[in-house]
């Protein structure tokens, strides 16, 4: 019996983490399931990596969010940076920024240890008061 609630323990554990939600259990006995969408959210903005950044840089701190740490990657043709931190609430936070052409910039936020795609939504909703995504509502 062990053997076979383990089993079904591992499946359950298997699924909930292959499909990119995290089945939260609410409440001891009550049996209400909760689902929280883990992962990043990307959004490819118009204008060169530089202005990009320091437009993210500013949205980030509006929102009350900390920047830490900058790292940028060594190379001729790759111009990627990382940009790591805390949320106001003390989330660790993590944005991408990567030139997909000499004009428009790819943007990676991570909010939290495993990802929250709602709150990496909140950052894109306010950069989005200033960049213009390219393909706007795809």
């Amino acid at each position: 019996m062990q053997k076979r609630v383990s089993f079904l323990c591992l499946i359950l554990f298997s699924v909930c983490f292959s499909s990119g939600c995290l089945m939260l259990a609410a409440g001891a006995g009550a049996g209400a399931v909760g689902v929280r969408e883990l992962t990043d959210a990307a959004v490819i903005y118009q204008g060169n990596a530089d202005a990009v950044e320091k437009t993210v840089r500013s949205a980030l701190h509006e929102m009350g969010a900390v920047v830490t740490e900058t790292v940028r990657e060594e190379g001729v043709s790759s111009a990627r940076r990382t940009l790591r931190g805390k949320t106001y609430d003390h989330e660790a936070l993590t944005v991408d920024i990567e030139p997909s052409t000499p004009s428009s910039t790819n943007v990676e936020i991570r909010v939290g240890r495993i990802g929250d795609k709602s709150r990496a939504v909140e950052f894109h909703n306010k950069i989005q008061k200033y960049l213009k995504p390219v393909n706007p509502g795809k």
